[in-house]
């Protein structure tokens, strides 16, 4: 699986560079997916290699290591592949501009105070 995900990764990262050209740089979520990607690949592939290590010395927790070895694999594999899906169907445009707002102070009416409900005002007191 981790040499057909590195290979699927490197032709996602050329279409990317043929899709955004210079402008891939400033598809910074883009790019940190692909680093994330290729780091849960190189786990993978390193735990999978200590695994073997185990069973070929014939440590006595060889079996143990093997079974958290699958479960972690299972459970990379699935990380890894929303990554991939996350590189092309993603609403990152959409959160910049909704940072971007957050910047220019448009959403200060989040962090307002709010009047507290009729109904904790007694909870307040037993607090006391």
């Amino acid at each position: 699986y981790a040499d057909r995900a590195a290979r699927r990764l490197a032709r996602n990262v050329f279409h990317l560079m043929l899709r955004w050209q210079a402008g891939l740089e400033k598809r910074q979520m883009v790019l940190f997916r692909t680093v994330d990607i290729a780091m849960e690949l190189a786990v993978m592939v390193a735990v999978i290699v200590r695994t073997h290590k185990l069973q070929r010395e014939g440590a006595p927790n060889a079996a143990q290591a093997t079974m958290l070895t699958e479960q972690f694999c299972r459970n990379t594999r699935r990380f890894v592949e929303a990554r991939f899906q996350d590189l092309w169907a993603h609403d990152d445009v959409a959160k910049y501009k909704v940072g971007q707002q957050l910047l220019t102070g448009e959403l200060d009416w989040l962090f307002e105070e709010t009047k507290t409900p009729a109904g904790d005002q007694g909870n307040q007191h037993a607090a006391k």
